[in-house]
């Protein structure tokens, strides 16, 4: 690119000095015109003064050492010298300031007729660096389509490498990927597995008391009161948890769709509170809520959700402890619900994985349930925009909240 801009300005000076030049040669021109004119002139009239009018233009005519000789007559020019002298040298200042001012002009000029060259010179290396770049991409792909395709991984740790800077970020992305399908698929086993072990338990109780109603219940009246029950609840309980893989079935499918409105966060809350100082009152139920807190969403999955945190309030908190449904704006005017009982904690580490599916920590599993609910609400209030925020310590309580957001935030 230099070396183009070196040769651009070579040329400008070389059609800068044609142009002086040819300046200089107009001028001269010029000087040898006006000169001849003015001898001319001078000596016709010379001539005519002294031959009375009589100018014959047959005469011999000659200048020696500032004498002119015509004829047999002869005029000193000497008394002339010094003004032509003067004359000359302001003639040449004259001039030579017009060529060096005509310098820069020429310069000026010599620049405008080489800018459209310029421009296609510039334009022609922008299009070199484009068909280089281009080309050293195209390489850089076919490397990595060349080492994609070799690349077979057979193991759950094995990553793409192809010992090209370049191609790092490539390279990321392909390993950030794997890393994920391994994720998922890991998840996958890990949940059919923990569905196929919940649903083992009931139909094993099921099947159990079925074959004990077949042996003896039909004649003993308390085995069979007891095998009704026992298969009534589990049979309940297996409902449960088919209804709740099947919402997160559809979930992850994008079959749940949410039916968006403004809502009273405050009503909701209000709601749940009777409906769970009604049906359970062993515990001491507490609400506090902001008039007027509004979100943004759909009513009947946020109920949902937020009935599920008040169920894990009410299965952790011992009989007559309180449990608090609040509904407020916090410190970033973001609407929440939240949930506030004082039951038996838990560790830092089971508060950690407590949304994961079928997670349920030691304490929890001497409770029953399945291990989907909090992850139903998790689902919920992920759809939502929103997020949980939860606060736990052992044997003093847990606080749950869902931070949701208003119309304005969504």
């Amino acid at each position: 690119m230099n070396s183009e801009k070196q040769r651009s300005v070579s040329i400008a000076w070389k059609i800068t000095w044609s142009f002086v030049g040819k300046m200089l040669a107009i001028l001269v021109c010029m000087d040898i015109l006006v000169a001849a004119a003015i001898l001319g002139i001078f000596f016709y009239v010379q001539e005519s003064a002294v031959l009375g009018g009589d100018w014959q233009l047959q005469m011999q005519r000659s200048i020696v050492e500032w004498t002119y000789y015509f004829g047999d007559y002869s005029i000193d020019l000497l008394p002339y010298k010094q003004p032509v002298m003067v004359l000359l040298r302001s003639v040449g200042i004259i001039q030579t300031v017009m060529v060096v001012a005509e310098i820069p002009h020429s310069v000026k000029r010599a620049r405008k007729y080489l800018r459209p060259l310029d421009e296609m010179a510039a334009a022609a290396q922008r299009l070199a660096q484009v068909e280089e770049a281009y080309l050293h991409q195209d390489l850089k792909m076919r490397e990595a389509e060349d080492a994609i395709s070799h690349f077979v991984p057979n193991k759950p740790d094995e990553r793409l490498f192809t010992g090209n800077r370049d191609l790092a970020g490539i390279e990321n992305a392909v390993n950030e990927l794997l890393e994920k399908v391994h994720q998922s698929y890991q998840q996958q086993i890990r949940f059919v597995s923990d569905a196929s072990h919940e649903l083992r338990t009931p139909i094993s109780v099921i099947q159990g008391y079925a074959n004990m109603l077949g042996r003896w219940g039909k004649e003993d009246e308390a085995i069979l009161d007891e095998s009704i029950h026992a298969i009534q609840t589990e049979s309940e309980h297996m409902k449960k948890l088919v209804e709740q893989l099947l919402f997160l079935a559809r979930g992850d499918s994008g079959r749940n769709p949410l039916m968006l409105e403004e809502l009273q966060l405050d009503a909701l809350v209000q709601e749940v509170y009777e409906e769970s100082s009604m049906i359970d009152p062993d515990h001491n139920w507490q609400m506090k809520v902001q008039p007027g807190v509004k979100a943004w969403g759909d009513s009947a999955m946020l109920k949902q959700a937020f009935r599920i945190l008040v169920d894990n309030a009410r299965k952790y908190t011992p009989s007559g402890e309180s449990v608090e449904l609040r509904a407020y704006y916090n410190e970033v005017n973001l609407p929440c619900l939240e949930v506030q009982d004082h039951g038996i904690g838990m560790r830092q580490e089971d508060a950690d994985h407590i949304f994961e599916r079928f997670y349920r920590a030691d304490e929890a599993r001497k409770k029953g349930g399945s291990g989907l609910g909090l992850s139903i609400a998790k689902w919920i209030v992920d759809r939502h925009g929103g997020h949980f925020e939860v606060l736990s310590r052992e044997d003093l309580g847990t606080r749950i909240t869902m931070v949701l957001q208003s119309k304005e935030e969504s």
